[in-house]
C-alpha cells in the first residue's frame, strides 16, 4: 500500500498539471469538522466520493483540481496561542492526513493548507480586507442569536434553537447587492426541494407590499409591509439610526436634538420632526428616532402588536382598533368589512395599480454576521484605534496570540482574542472552494478580485461536482454561492462558481443512532484502517447512495473485505487466456461505468464493479487486455489492488492512471 501512494506522489498525480491544453475539471469535497480523532463519526463519504471522481477524470487523461486536505482543519481547530496551537494543531492534521492517505484519498503533499499555515491565514485574511475595502463587508451594530447553553453566538441562519436574539457590535457580510443572483443559483442547483428551501429561507424572505411615502418635509420612506392589511393600525415610525443614516428624513430644526441622542442615547426616543401620512386613512403618523427596533424601519401598530401597544400607551400614541369582534376590519377605508386575507388582496391590487406600491420578495436578513465578540482576534486583520479601524494588510498573516502577540510598531498592539462563533465556519469554509484555485493554481497571495485571479476563475470554470455534508449547507453551499456572485458583480464575465451539488447524508450505527460521543459509539478509524483493507472501506463507504443515510454495520465492511481478498488473489495470480466470450461482458462493464461517473453515480457504479467482480473475475480466465481493462475501470474505487496489479503484472514504473480510461 505505501508503494502505491509512493508512487502516486512521485507521478505527481494530485498536483495540477501544467499543460493547458488538458480539459480542466475542478471537484471540491467538503472537510467535517475537526476533531482529534479523525474521521471517527463515518463523516468520510464526501471526501471518499471526490476521490473516486477525481481518479476517474484523471483517467480520462483532465486536469483535475481536487483540493482535499485545503480546508482540512478550518472550522474548529485553530487555537490563538500559538505555543499550544503549533502542538495540537500539527497532531490534528496528522490524524486527518494519515488517515486519508491509509484510503488512498488524494492528497497533494506539496499544498496541504489549513489554519495553521501562514499561507492560508494571508490569503483569507486578504480577502477579508480586500471585500471590507469595497463595502462588502462592514463594522456595525448588528443582530446575533446567542446560544442559551454555550452563550457562543451566531448568524440567523445557523442560529440553535434554544437562543436568544441580542444586539452587538460586529463584522457583517453585506448581501443586498447580491440577494437576487443567490436567489437565481440556488434555484438552478440539482438539489432536493427541501434544502433549496432551507437555503432560500437562510435570507428570511417574505412577500411584501413595498410603498413610498411622502413625508412633511418632502423626502420619501420605503416602508415594506408583510401584511399590508394592517397599515390602518399604523400610529408612529421608528428610524434606528445604528442601520440607516437619519438626518436627511429629520427636521433641520431637530437636528441637535437628535444628534445628542445619537450620541447619548439616555431615553427611549427622540421626535424628528416629521410626519407621513397613513396611504389607507389618511391619518398622520409621527417619525420618532430610536434604536428600540431591530432594522432600519419600523411601523408600529399598536393594535397588533403587544410591545408596540404598550409603548404607545405609556407615550402617549394613537392606538387604533382595526378589527371587529367577528374578526372583520374597521377604521381601514375601502378594507372595512372584509376579513385579513381578502384585505391583504385587495390592497395589494389596489395599491399596485394605482402606482403607489410594488408588490415584491423582501429579504429581512441581509447581512451575515461573521464576527461575534467585540475585541478583535486573530484572523481579523483590522486594528481598532478610538473607534476607527485600519487595515493590517501590511502585517499579513496576523496570526498572533494575545499573550505573545508582539508590538507592530509603536502604536500598532493588536488588541482582542480568537473569535468564537460563525467565522470559523461560514467564511472560512464558504471561501474555501475560492482560495483552493488560487493558491493550487497560482501559489502567491493573490486577492481574488486581481486579474490573475479573475483570469483563474473564467479558465476553471464551474466546480463540476460539489459534494457537501448536510449539516454544513450553509457554510459549504450558500457562503461559496454569495462569494461568487460578488466576485461577478466586479468581474461579470466569471463564471458561476457550482455545477453540480451532491448533499452527504449523516452516517449511523446498525441500530440507527447517529454516530456521535454522546452515544458512545463513535468509530475508531485508525483501528478500521489496519483491520481492513483500504479498497475494502472504500467499497463499503461508497456502495451506498451517497445522498442517503449511511447504516455502518461493521459485519458487512467484513464480508467485503472477505471478497476483495478473493479478488486480489484472482487478479495478483492470474491464468490468461488467448481468447474467450467475454468481450461482451468487458465493454459493457466499460461503458456501463463511464456513464455513472460522468453522471456522478458513484454508488451504482461500485455496484457494477463488485458485481462484476463477483460474476466474472471470480469464475473466468481472461486475456491479458481484459484485465488490463478490469485494472483500469476499479482503479477509482480501489486504487491499490489496481496500481499494485498493474505495476506487478505489467512491470510498469509509472501509475496506471497513464494508460487512461479503456476505449
Amino acid at each position: 500500500m505505501n508503494d502505491a501512494y509512493k508512487k502516486w506522489q512521485e507521478d505527481k498525480n494530485f498536483i495540477i498539471d501544467n499543460d493547458h491544453l488538458k480539459e480542466k475539471s475542478y471537484i471540491f469535497s467538503s472537510f467535517p469538522t475537526a476533531n482529534k480523532y479523525g474521521f471517527q463519526t463515518g463523516n468520510i463519504r464526501p471526501l471518499l466520493y471526490g476521490d473516486v471522481l477525481a481518479r476517474y477524470e484523471r483517467l480520462l487523461n483532465k486536469n483535475v483540481l481536487y483540493p482535499v486536505g485545503f480546508n482540512t482543519l478550518a472550522e474548529s481547530s485553530f487555537i490563538e496561542s500559538r505555543k499550544s496551537a503549533n502542538v495540537l494543531n500539527d497532531n490534528l492534521a496528522k490524524t486527518f492526513l494519515n488517515q486519508m492517505l491509509k484510503l488512498g484519498i488524494g492528497v497533494n503533499d506539496q499544498k496541504i493548507m489549513d489554519m495553521r499555515h501562514d499561507e492560508y491565514l494571508s490569503n483569507l485574511q486578504l480577502d477579508f480586507i480586500e471585500l471590507y475595502d469595497r463595502g462588502y463587508i462592514e463594522y456595525k451594530n448588528t443582530i446575533g442569536y446567542q446560544d442559551n447553553k454555550s452563550k457562543k453566538i451566531y448568524d440567523y441562519m445557523v442560529r440553535p434553537e434554544d437562543s436568544t436574539k441580542i444586539q452587538l457590535k460586529g463584522f457583517v457580510l453585506k448581501c443586498g447587492s447580491v440577494i437576487d443572483d443567490v436567489m437565481k443559483n440556488i434555484n438552478q442547483l440539482n438539489i432536493e426541494e427541501d434544502i433549496k428551501e432551507r437555503l432560500i429561507n437562510a435570507f428570511d424572505g417574505r412577500d411584501t407590499l413595498l410603498i413610498e411615502l411622502e413625508t412633511s418635509i418632502g423626502t420619501k420612506l420605503n416602508i415594506s409591509f408583510e401584511n399590508p392589511w394592517m397599515i390602518g393600525g399604523v400610529t408612529y415610525i421608528l428610524l434606528n439610526p445604528d442601520f440607516i443614516d437619519v438626518m436627511p428624513l429629520c427636521d433641520p430644526n431637530e437636528v441637535l436634538n437628535i444628534k445628542s441622542y445619537i450620541e447619548k442615547k439616555d431615553q427611549l426616543y427622540v421626535y424628528s420632526g416629521n410626519y407621513c401620512t397613513n396611504p389607507l386613512t389618511g391619518n398622520k403618523i409621527p417619525i420618532l428616532i430610536s434604536d428600540m427596533n431591530n432594522g432600519p424601519v419600523y411601523a408600529g401598530n399598536p393594535f397588533i402588536n403587544s410591545d408596540d401597544r404598550l409603548f404607545a400607551t405609556n407615550e402617549g400614541f394613537e392606538v387604533i382598533d382595526i378589527l371587529d369582534e367577528d374578526g372583520l376590519l374597521i377604521n381601514s377605508d375601502f378594507l372595512n368589512g372584509m376579513i385579513e386575507k381578502e384585505a391583504n388582496l385587495a390592497i395589494t391590487l389596489a395599491f399596485t395599480d394605482g402606482g403607489l406600491a410594488q408588490s415584491k420578495k423582501e429579504y429581512f436578513h441581509k447581512d451575515i454576521l461573521l464576527s461575534s465578540t467585540d475585541p478583535f482576534g486573530a484572523l481579523f486583520p483590522f486594528l481598532n484605534d478610538d473607534g476607527k479601524l485600519y487595515s493590517l494588510r501590511d502585517f499579513l498573516p496576523l496570526s498572533f496570540s494575545v499573550q505573545f502577540r508582539p508590538i507592530l510598531n509603536e502604536k500598532c498592539d493588536v488588541p482582542g482574542s480568537i473569535m468564537s462563533g460563525t467565522i470559523n465556519s461560514l467564511f472560512t469554509i464558504g471561501m474555501a472552494p475560492i482560495l483552493a484555485i488560487l493558491y493550487d493554481e497560482i501559489g502567491s497571495n493573490e486577492s481574488m478580485f486581481s486579474k490573475i485571479a479573475i483570469d483563474e476563475f473564467i479558465d476553471w470554470g464551474e466546480i463540476k461536482e460539489l459534494s457537501v455534508s448536510e449539516d454544513i449547507i450553509y457554510a459549504g453551499i450558500l457562503m461559496p454561492i454569495i462569494i461568487n456572485n460578488i466576485i461577478r458583480r466586479e468581474a461579470p464575465f466569471t463564471p458561476r462558481l457550482i455545477k453540480n451539488v451532491k448533499i452527504i447524508k449523516d452516517t449511523y450505527d446498525k441500530n440507527h443512532n447517529n454516530i456521535k460521543r454522546s452515544n458512545n459509539n463513535m468509530l475508531d478509524f485508525d483501528s478500521l484502517c489496519e483491520s481492513y483493507s483500504p479498497d475494502s472501506i472504500r467499497a463499503y463507504f461508497m456502495m451506498g447512495k451517497i445522498d442517503d443515510d449511511f447504516i455502518y454495520d461493521e459485519d458487512t465492511l467484513e464480508e467485503i473485505n472477505e471478497f476483495i481478498k478473493k479478488i486480489s488473489i484472482t487478479v495478483l495470480n492470474p491464468t490468461y487466456v488467448s481468447e474467450n466470450k467475454l468481450d461482451y461482458e468487458f465493454f459493457n462493464l466499460e461503458n456501463k461505468s463511464k456513464m455513472y461517473l460522468n453522471e456522478n453515480r458513484v454508488s451504482d457504479y461500485a455496484k457494477l464493479v463488485l458485481e462484476f467482480s463477483n460474476n466474472i473475475i471470480l469464475n473466468n480466465k481472461l486475456t491479458e487486455e481484459q484485465l488490463l481493462s478490469y485494472l483500469s475501470v476499479i482503479y477509482p474505487l480501489m486504487p491499490y489492488l489496481s496500481e499494485e496489479s498493474y505495476s506487478r503484472l505489467f512491470d510498469s514504473k509509472y501509475s496506471i492512471i497513464n494508460e487512461g480510461w479503456p476505449c
